[in-house]
């Protein structure tokens, strides 16, 4: 019996949260920074909204992410938690399409419940950009040769 009752409520709890989703309503997680929660939705958070545009805008300039992280926190901004921007961090926001105006949960996809902060087209070249950095090899050369390495017989 109880494991009746078990199986059964978590059936309508995924089922209630997948029908919230389908309505393109938040189902819990961290807001992403630029946004604010309005009425159940995300809305952009004009406060920092215009931080993220412009992490995105200087990154698809050719802007580092180390430098753009350095002037970040020199300028005292923080994250959504109020921490200082790390690397991850933009990593992280630049791979979220919720700033283009995309949410998806599941197999859902829509793209008219979160009002973009980012244009595609800048999206897209910062995309570009993490992949050619993740398809990068290594430069230089790693093989080092140490004083005391030797081999064991």
């Amino acid at each position: 019996m109880a494991e009746y009752f078990s199986v059964d409520l978590s059936e309508k709890v995924r089922a209630g949260v997948y029908q919230t989703a389908l309505k393109g309503k938040t189902i819990g997680g961290q807001t992403p920074l630029g946004y604010k929660i309005v009425n159940d939705k995300l809305e952009i958070d004009p406060i920092t909204a215009p931080i993220v545009r412009e992490a995105f805008e200087r990154y698809a300039k050719g802007e580092t992410v180390a430098s753009i992280c350095e002037d970040f926190n020199r300028r005292g901004f923080r994250s959504k938690r109020g921490a200082k921007f790390n690397k991850n961090s933009f990593h992280h926001m630049f791979k979220n399409k919720k700033y283009i105006g995309v949410f998806t949960y599941s197999d859902i996809v829509r793209k008219d419940v979160v009002p973009p902060i980012v244009s595609q087209e800048v999206f897209n070249k910062v995309q570009s950009k993490l992949n050619k950095r993740k398809a990068a090899p290594a430069s230089g050369n790693t093989k080092v040769d140490y004083r005391l390495t030797f081999k064991l017989v």
